[in-house]
């Protein structure tokens, strides 16, 4: 394997270095205004590997410029440096220093055992015959045993298909979050990772146990129900007339949806700000799109509903008033 392409493996997407290298390119041009600032803060919390990144991009600045470690929200050089310079260099510092690389190597994210990018989707067979679809941005640990078959959400969204245990022990199957467990009880089920400081549960087939950490017991859910729940307990579950999860088909669904809560969603499925202007937010649309093409569904906003896209570079775009 090349170095550049480790780093890639390393870094779960090439997509977040570039973004990173967008983001320093700029702010060494000219200084970040206050809503700038804030949607740079916004990256940076989208995960783990976008923080990473930034930090190796403020590393590459203090070279540059000399700037202070404590600056963090704010870059203050001002050298028009090109955003492929920047990812050029940001890749080489990734080598250059061995620790902060080697932390990038023993990130959650980067030791998962499956695992996808911005964008990306996946089915993996399991060892024990199950399957495992890995929605955007997600990934993925293994922890199988003599005891039970455990599967650790690192981050992102899965759709698991059980099947009876291979092995012949009746191995329980679990899922485990960073809020509680999810046992399946014979079912087809998806989990995700919420940003509001929940994992959600949605089941297709059966029934599932969740049980949240600091919880006596667990709630059962059956199919057709859709539940939330964070480390102490389960909010009350809703109805679901799904057959199986949209983005599984490729596809975004949206019924009568607020245009913000639909852009927020679909920015799920590519790299980089996507905005929805305020004056536009309330703006309701339906339809089914498909994912493999965002620049496509944005395309389809600005034919059908009162809206233009404005680019600033490909990976700062926003939704405006037409």
């Amino acid at each position: 394997m090349s170095r550049s392409a480790a780093l890639k493996h390393a870094s779960g997407s090439e997509s977040v270095l570039d973004e990173a290298a967008s983001w320093l390119a700029l702010a060494q041009q000219r200084s970040l205004d206050a809503r700038e600032v804030a949607e740079l803060d916004a990256w940076r919390r989208h995960s783990e590997a976008h923080e990473k990144a930034w930090q190796a991009a403020l590393e590459l600045q203090r070279m540059f410029d000399g700037v202070p470690a404590e600056i963090g929200a704010e870059v203050l050089g001002r050298h028009r440096t090109d955003r492929r310079a920047v990812l050029k260099s940001l890749v080489a510092l990734a080598f250059a220093a061995p620790a902060g690389y080697a932390a990038w190597l023993h990130a959650p994210r980067v030791t998962a055992d499956y695992r996808t990018a911005v964008g990306e989707r996946d089915d993996v067979a399991l060892p024990d015959g199950s399957r495992l679809s890995l929605n955007t941005a997600s990934a993925v640990r293994l922890e199988y045993s003599a005891e039970e078959r455990r599967l650790v959400l690192v981050e992102g969204e899965i759709l698991v298909s059980t099947v009876p245990d291979s092995a012949g022990h009746s191995r329980a199957f679990v899922v485990q979050t960073r809020h509680g467990t999810v046992r399946a009880l014979g079912t087809r089920f998806t989990v995700r990772d919420l940003d509001d400081g929940r994992t959600g549960v949605t089941v297709f087939e059966h029934a599932v146990a969740v049980r949240p950490l600091g919880a006596a017991q667990a709630h059962r859910l059956d199919a057709g129900r859709r539940l939330d729940f964070d480390g102490q307990q389960v909010f009350p579950s809703t109805v679901h007339d799904e057959a199986r999860p949209a983005w599984s088909r490729g596809q975004l669904v949206s019924r009568n949806q607020r245009l913000e809560d639909f852009l927020a969603e679909l920015s799920r499925y590519r790299p980089g700000l996507l905005r929805c202007d305020p004056a536009v937010a309330e703006l309701r649309l339906s339809g089914v799109f498909q994912l493999d093409d965002t620049d496509r569904v944005l395309e389809l906003l600005g034919e059908t509903l009162p809206v233009r896209v404005e680019r600033r570079t490909p990976f700062w775009v926003t939704v405006v008033a037409r």
